[in-house]
């Protein structure tokens, strides 16, 4: 049986990132809310149950996200599925991230990418089958992330809930 709980407001997880490619935007994009070079603070967080984490955000400018990321430590072994989701938890694209390295960014293409209103939000998630998922304590302890166009909201723990499951 999977519970939904909430993560603790101290333990937002620092990935997965939504990887859009919004119409009209400038030429940076794809865009992703986390640099290739940034890192969680906590690679591998202590948690040792199957648990699917994610970010809540937004995208300034309509588009279609063509995947999603996370930021793996060694010790997240197994299957990791990755997934976006709209605010209200309907699933709008999903798939299983293959080519993994042993730990840093890994990228999941989808099939078919989603498209996204401006000013909506959206979760990115990925489900870490054996936890160890990286974390930044207290990474919106000042606000959210912004990225333009994306920005990652900083009340991800108040409506984490909706998305992620601990157990199997």
């Amino acid at each position: 049986t999977r519970t939904a709980t909430p993560l603790p407001p101290t333990a937002t997880p620092v990935a997965p990132t939504a990887t859009p490619t919004p119409s009209g935007a400038p030429a940076a994009c794809p865009c992703s809310l986390w640099s290739a070079s940034s890192a969680p603070t906590t690679p591998s967080g202590t948690d040792s149950n199957s648990v699917e984490v994610g970010v809540r955000f937004t995208s300034d400018t309509a588009g279609y996200v063509t995947g999603v990321r996370f930021y793996k430590a060694g010790s997240n072994t197994g299957t990791h599925v990755g997934a976006l989701w709209s605010a209200t938890g309907q699933l709008l694209a999903q798939g299983t991230f293959s080519g993994e390295s042993a730990s840093g960014w890994q990228t999941l293409t989808f099939a078919t990418p989603a498209a996204v209103t401006a000013a909506t939000t959206y979760v990115a998630s990925y489900l870490a089958p054996s936890g160890h998922y990286s974390v930044t304590p207290a990474a919106f302890a000042t606000g959210p992330i912004d990225n333009p166009p994306l920005h990652a909201l900083a009340d991800l723990h108040v409506d984490f809930a909706e998305v992620q499951e601990v157990g199997t």
